[in-house]
């Protein structure tokens, strides 16, 4: 395609665009246009070098300047809608490298308190998945444990728990994790 100056083109070479169809496509106007009946082409260059014509009404311009926060790129758009959204947050979740979601959070049955997730965000980010919990009596080393049980069977299918505990203790233990829904009631 030849470079042309277009009025019906809105935007100049150069521009950051992106495809309406998937957001994630993002790249630049080259510059070169081609009409033929009905439609007008566009020239978009993406980041990997390879190049593509897309329809001109499948094309925008990433504005960020005239959108300030975040929530209005949202509303815009400019990552993608709530679908692709959607899509992504799902094959990051397949993928298992959300290390931010808390798979347990809305699983367990209990009160919310975020002190009780300290532990297992240490738990996620540790190299080797390793924690040791270490408080006063009733600080919820039991519900902390219950946590970190359910994510690991959230993130690596785990089917089996030892829990290492004094004799006169281990009722309760199974009491509170069968309560607070970790282990099943078997």
């Amino acid at each position: 395609m030849p470079a042309q100056t277009n009025p019906v083109v809105p935007f100049q070479k150069g521009q950051q665009v992106f495809n309406k169809a998937n957001p994630s496509e993002r790249g630049y106007y080259t510059g070169n246009y081609q009409e033929i009946p009905g439609i007008t082409l566009v020239e978009i260059q993406f980041n990997d070098g390879s190049k593509k014509s897309l329809a001109l009404n499948a094309v925008e311009v990433i504005d960020l300047a005239s959108t300030s926060s975040l929530k209005e790129q949202l509303k815009a758009e400019y990552f993608g809608g709530k679908t692709d959204l959607r899509r992504l947050i799902t094959y990051e979740k397949l993928k298992g490298t959300l290390h931010e979601v808390i798979y347990s959070m809305e699983a367990a049955q209990i009160d919310f308190y975020p002190y009780q997730f300290k532990p297992v965000l240490k738990f996620i980010n540790s190299p080797t998945e390793r924690l040791v919990l270490a408080d006063e009596v009733g600080l919820g080393k039991t519900i902390e444990s219950g946590l970190i049980w359910m994510e690991m069977q959230a993130r690596h299918q785990s089917n089996r728990l030892l829990v290492v505990c004094p004799k006169i203790l281990a009722e309760k233990w199974k009491d509170e994790l069968k309560t607070k829904g970790a282990v099943p009631d078997n």
